[in-house]
C-alpha cells in the first residue's frame, strides 16, 4: 500500500514556526552581532534594499 500524498510538504505544514525561528533569530543577530545589520545596511538606497528593489522593479 503507498502513502498518500497531502499535498503539503514538511515546510509547509510548519511555515509559521519557521517564520517565528527567522524572526528570532533576526532579532538576536541585531542584538548581539550589530556588525551585520551595518553591513547589510550599506546596500539601502532611498529607505530600500537594493536587492529587493531590483528584484520587484525586474531589473
Amino acid at each position: 500500500m503507498s502513502k498518500q500524498n497531502s499535498g503539503i510538504n514538511t515546510f509547509q505544514r510548519y511555515l509559521s514556526v519557521w517564520v517565528i525561528l527567522c524572526m528570532a533569530a533576526g532579532v538576536l543577530i541585531g542584538k548581539f552581532l550589530p556588525q551585520i545589520p551595518e553591513f547589510l545596511s550599506q546596500f539601502e538606497y532611498a529607505s530600500g534594499f537594493k536587492p529587493t528593489g531590483c528584484f520587484f522593479n525586474g531589473s
